[in-house]
């Protein structure tokens, strides 16, 4: 599927370090532990989640104009990895909380090379992903307001609302719409439906 083909693309990294693994800058570490750290500083975040998007590592993606977060990518290889999208109700059931800290721990701490992914349980890497978009800072549809959703009582004023969201919230927005359209395709397995 188009969805399962694009996780395995080549990372466009803000700098030497990709943010998820290891090889960070500690330069960079110690200066934001000295509270010397340059607002103008490219380097991308080490911690994966409750951090501004333009903070994060990125992964360039083909129909998408603007990158992706790397731990979306990863963790939404993993899910496919694990075959998570055949699991029924897979958004919708609880995972093993200390699994799903565990893992969030490891990406935060820049060591996403040391999760066996073949151990994981799909059901934690699901919640992850929610756990990301719900720790977000600001929300994706942010920009464009609440009051300015509620209002839109159509799919054609949505899509005209939807038009004005600045990037890369408008292409996350659009990665996560695949996400959930490649699960639902399998909805006779997993029982996640479009609704």
């Amino acid at each position: 599927s188009f969805f399962s083909k694009i996780f395995h693309l080549k990372k466009k990294k803000k700098s030497e370090s990709d943010g998820l693994n290891n090889g960070h800058d500690d330069a960079h570490d110690e200066k934001k532990e000295n509270g010397n750290e340059d607002d103008n500083d490219n380097t991308p975040s080490l911690r994966q989640f409750g951090v501004p998007i333009k903070s994060l590592a990125q992964t360039d993606i083909p129909h998408y104009d603007a990158p992706i977060p790397s731990v979306l990518v990863t963790l939404g290889t993993w899910l496919f990895e694990t075959q998570g999208h055949l699991i029924e109700g897979i958004f919708r059931k609880q995972p093993d909380v200390k699994e799903c800290d565990r893992i969030k721990d490891l990406l935060n701490l820049g060591k996403a090379n040391e999760i066996q992914v073949e151990t994981l349980d799909p059901l934690a890497i699901a919640n992850l992903i929610k756990v990301w978009f719900r720790e977000l800072p600001d929300s994706l549809l942010h920009p464009i307001g609440m009051q300015t959703i509620e209002q839109s009582q159509s799919t054609s004023k949505f899509v005209a609302s939807f038009q004005t969201i600045p990037e890369p919230n408008k292409s996350i927005f659009l990665w996560l719409l695949d996400l959930c359209a490649e699960v639902a395709a399998c909805q006779s397995t997993n029982q996640m439906n479009p609704q």
